[in-house]
């Protein structure tokens, strides 16, 4: 089992860009609370968490990434500007050296300060785009409060050259406490105040067959809302496991269990809630792995080359709430067909891609996606374009009645043209496309297997294969002592992905000053 990266870094154009949420209004509160002392309002909370308590990385983005979100791919940095001083209401140059303090105080639910609790800066988002989200530049910020639950941290004042820091993503842990995450936490002047919950105690125990055969060794995987560290959790002597941290509220867990004599064995997707200072045990039953097969249809032809697909096997709400998922990838043979062994049971989705094919995406309508139309007075290019927003992998379920047929389409080809501000062809820059698979509740990241890049050539053009069919795949352009035009790193151009044409996409790359 691999646990699905979202892909986002920064660099040369700020175009690791994770996009926000399509809706604001759709994202649900934050993880504990925050309280800011400064005259800032709180913004909303958007997750973008770790999905089990025993994986050992993180799902970065992806990144991305936040469901609903797209990534985009990374580029490298360019130098900085020399700093400026200037007023407010004009551009100020960007010095990428400059940091500002972040002063912090951890408390209880009473007010009381949280000594040794642990802080953490994961990310950031930019003035030039409130609704993205960005990894952060070098060694993350980190500390622990003192006595009384003060801590001051430096965070880059500047996120890239187009815009200022005005959202850290914060991320504070503590053993007697529910840990904490907002990644949208409104940086300035004056004390921030982070209020920490006390956690809840879960129990959980496995069996199989009967509830009197008990398992063990078990391990368990929580939804990415629950933010729990894996060790967090300590073995009973009776093999079951307990942690004292669960954050108040809704969750979702599985449990998996291995071992000569039953196999990989799962659980359902058990849905709990708990209060703040709750206790609840949980005794699940565990079924075999299961198989599932299929194979791309007909249209692909045979021999199939370099053929792979990807199976998200998920629990929760599609759109709000919390959910748990796994990712499962196959190699598919040249006959179209593939095998998946040890799987757990759920709805799924599932992504393919070959030399030629991609898998055909589903277009959710607003209804199906639980997101209210913001406007009915939209035209049909502008509903268009924002359903397009809802494309989502094919669904299935594990296990399936029969071999599954995964429907395919052919690929498109992206052909950037990359010039200087006369016009003149630009050779040597470096082109990279970010098509994404999405998954329902789970959100977004870049489709694996390939490098999606280019060299242009001495007329300034190269070609992008094999690029999964969507309305809008971001681009971007690079080469050294060259840079995009500061409206193209903002808002990122696009082009089209039509299945079977090759689509035109042209980039203008002015000298760096």
């Amino acid at each position: 089992m691999t646990s699905r990266t979202a892909v986002a870094a920064l660099g040369l154009l700020g175009l690791a860009v994770l996009l926000g949420l399509f809706f604001l209004g759709s994202r649900p509160a934050r993880e504990g609370a925050v309280r800011a002392r400064s005259e800032a309002p709180e913004p909303e909370r958007t997750p973008h968490a770790d999905l089990a308590a025993t994986a050992a990385d993180e799902r970065r983005a992806t990144p991305g990434t936040e469901a609903g979100a797209a990534a985009v791919p990374a580029a490298p940095e360019i130098p900085t500007a020399a700093p400026a001083i200037e007023p407010a209401s004009e551009p100020v140059a960007a010095d990428l050296r400059r940091k500002d303090t972040l002063d912090l105080r951890v408390v209880d639910a009473r007010g009381v300060g949280v000594a040794e609790a642990e802080v953490r800066l994961r990310g950031m988002r930019s003035s030039a785009s409130p609704g993205s989200w960005y990894p952060y530049r070098g060694e993350e910020p980190s500390g622990k409060t003192d006595r009384d639950g003060r801590l001051r941290l430096q965070y880059w004042t500047f996120v890239d050259q187009d815009g200022r820091t005005t959202d850290v993503d914060l991320f504070v842990s503590h053993p007697e406490y529910a840990p904490l995450r907002d990644d949208a936490f409104v940086v300035g002047p004056g004390e921030h105040e982070v209020v920490l919950l006390r956690g809840s105690t879960l129990v959980v125990s496995a069996w199989i067959g009967t509830a009197e055969q008990r398992v063990a060794p078990i391990a368990v995987q929580l939804d990415r809302d629950s933010l729990l560290a894996s060790d967090a959790w300590r073995v009973n002597a009776d093999g079951s496991l307990e942690t004292t941290q669960i954050l108040p509220g809704p969750h979702f867990l599985r449990i998996e269990h291995h071992s000569e004599e039953h196999g990989p064995c799962f659980s359902a997707i058990e849905p709990f809630e708990l209060a703040e200072g709750d206790w609840k045990a949980l005794d699940v039953e565990l079924f075999p792995g299961e198989r599932l097969t299929g194979e791309l249809d007909a249209s692909v032809p045979r021999p199939v080359r370099n053929a792979h697909v990807q199976l998200c096997i998920r629990g929760g709400s599609e759109n709000q709430g919390p959910t748990l998922y796994g990712d499962y990838e196959a190699e598919v043979d040249a006959q179209g067909r593939f095998t998946f062994e040890d799987l757990p049971r759920g709805s799924a989705q599932l992504f393919a891609l070959a030399s030629g094919w991609s898998a055909v995406e589903t277009l959710q309508t607003f209804g199906e996606a639980n997101i209210q139309t913001p406007s009915e007075d939209l035209s049909v290019d502008e509903r268009a374009e924002l359903e397009d927003f809802q494309r989502r992998a094919q669904r299935c379920s594990v296990p399936a009645q029969s071999p599954l047929v995964v429907l395919m389409e052919p690929t498109a080809t992206v052909e950037a043209h990359v010039v200087t501000p006369s016009g003149a062809p630009l050779e040597g820059a470096v082109i990279n496309v970010s098509p994404n698979i999405c998954y329902d509740g789970v959100g977004c990241s870049i489709v694996p297997w390939r490098e999606w890049q280019a060299t242009t050539d001495a007329s300034g053009r190269a070609l992008i294969a094999d690029v999964p069919p969507d309305d809008h795949v971001w681009v971007s352009a690079y080469r050294t002592g060259y840079q995009m035009r500061r409206a193209d790193r903002v808002e990122l151009i696009s082009s089209a992905a039509m299945s079977g044409q090759v689509n035109l996409v042209e980039i203008v790359l002015e000298p760096v000053e």
